[in-house]
């Protein structure tokens, strides 16, 4: 995995200690610094343990290129697209136990998006579209989480 600014990372683990806190819950772990490919972090809640993959968007990427999203949720690509893209291998690591995936776009309230076992199934049924990593620039399969499963936290 290409490098990821330090920054980057205590940001992606804030905004997982923040969604704790919001929904009354505790941090159990957070990756380390270097991304070894597995949950970002877990979260205890009533519920039980919560894995939570984190995302930044319209901030500096691994390389320092910033995508723009001055519209937020609206970003025209965002709704033609009809979501938020997610690397088909992450949504691989959560088959038979669903996650949530965590989404800050800067300026804009980061919301969440519950995907359970059934949502994964539904993601990994998408058809195979094949995009360049904005990271690392290699080709990686990916699936749209569509914009309707992300609620405001």
């Amino acid at each position: 995995m290409p490098f990821q600014p330090k920054e980057e990372k205590d940001a992606e683990r804030q905004l997982i200690t923040n969604f704790a806190a919001k929904i009354g819950g505790r941090v159990i772990s957070l990756q380390e610094d270097d991304d070894n490919g597995k949950t970002d972090g877990i979260i205890e809640h009533d519920s039980g343990p919560i894995n939570v993959e984190a995302r930044r968007k319209g901030y500096p990427n691994h390389r320092g290129k910033i995508l723009s999203f001055i519209e937020g949720w609206k970003t025209s690509f965002l709704v033609n697209d009809g979501g938020i893209f997610l690397n088909e291998l992450t949504i691989r690591n959560y088959q038979n136990i669903g996650f949530v995936y965590l989404v800050e776009i800067r300026g804009f309230h980061p919301r969440a998006a519950i995907i359970y076992k059934t949502r994964v199934d539904e993601l990994l049924n998408q058809p195979n579209r094949m995009m360049r990593s904005t990271n690392s620039g290699a080709m990686q399969s990916v699936k749209t989480v569509p914009l309707d499963w992300f609620k405001e936290i």
